[in-house]
């Protein structure tokens, strides 16, 4: 049986996600991605199809001396494509939070990082995966569909 055509894209197995859509119409893509390890980012590196794979790093939670609460971290993208990501343009959105980052030339077989700070009690939701909206992905010799569906979450411990 053929998976209805929706606007939302996912990878792997269709029946292990919950079904997203695109309610607005756009040309947004809304992934809701597996969280896998550090053996399995391994792993995906070496499969035939390339994956740009996301996640954060020293993440802490403060408190500023007026009582708001922030948390610091460096959102990460490792790119495993053999061609550089032109440009990567998205939202990361977590149950209480949202924050968009953009990354530009990031060269094949690399990492690059964007570090940020958010406020607000969503930062205490954080620790699930984000689902992330893509609005643009530019790689030579990609569509932007192929881009966008080769973004994964990884769950670095």
């Amino acid at each position: 049986m053929a998976a209805p055509n929706t606007n939302a894209q996912s990878f792997g197995n269709e029946a292990e996600y919950s079904g997203a859509t695109n309610n607005n119409n756009t040309n947004k893509k809304i992934l809701r991605n597996p969280i896998i390890n550090q053996t399995q980012k391994a792993q995906e590196e070496q499969k035939k199809t390339p994956k740009i794979m996301l996640y954060y790093r020293n993440f802490k939670v403060d408190t500023t001396p007026s009582g708001r609460i922030m948390c610091d971290f460096d959102i990460v993208i490792h790119n495993s494509t053999p061609n550089k990501i032109n440009t990567l343009n998205m939202q990361l959105i977590w149950p209480k939070i949202k924050t968009s980052a953009s990354f530009y030339d990031v060269q094949p077989r690399q990492e690059n990082y964007l570090p940020m700070t958010l406020l607000g009690n969503g930062c205490y939701s954080m620790d699930k995966a984000p689902n992330i909206v893509v609005n643009l992905c530019r790689i030579k010799g990609m569509s932007g569909e192929e881009c966008a569906n080769s973004l994964m979450w990884v769950k670095v411990r």
